[in-house]
């Protein structure tokens, strides 16, 4: 699934659970982007485009815009609101260098994480609740870490 989409993605679960989202989409060119975002609309929270429109202020911001390649994308325009609001700023699964212009405070990474810039803020692994055949079929031998947890920090405590 394609960044954006887990973004859009992300928006809708919130959503559901009753949290007032802003959705700020930089394309929609890809499938499952339009799928995600068709379903994204029957909340009737905002999508906007423009760096202009975003509110002030929030309670959190969750960054899903770049692929994992060598030279992400980068967003000067949402890049700098982003770092004007006082908001803590999670990226979902970010590329390894980090998201050009934004330092995320925390990173939540899927499955199998690679090596990841400190750029990325602190990281968690999440359970997205593969089945352990899929790691066979790829010859992986895989325990879940997770026992009855769902996320799992990957960075040292703060003590």
């Amino acid at each position: 699934m394609p960044q954006g989409a887990v973004g859009v993605n992300t928006a809708r679960q919130l959503a559901s659970h009753g949290v007032r989202t802003v959705l700020f989409t930089v394309a929609m060119d890809a499938p499952a982007i339009e799928k995600e975002l068709s379903l994204y609309m029957l909340t009737k929270n905002r999508v906007l485009n423009n760096v202009s429109d975003l509110p002030n202020v929030g309670d959190l911001i969750i960054v899903a815009l770049c692929e994992d390649t060598e030279n992400p994308s980068h967003y000067p325009l949402l890049s700098d609101w982003i770092n004007k609001n006082k908001a803590p700023v999670l990226a979902l699964d970010p590329p390894t260098v980090g998201t050009p212009g934004i330092t995320p405070k925390f990173s939540l990474l899927p499955v199998l994480p690679l090596p990841h810039s400190s750029n990325n803020g602190k990281l968690y692994l999440c359970n997205l609740g593969f089945p352990v055949d899929i790691f066979n079929e790829v010859g992986i031998k895989y325990k879940s870490p997770f026992g009855p947890k769902f996320v799992i920090p990957l960075h040292p405590r703060d003590d």
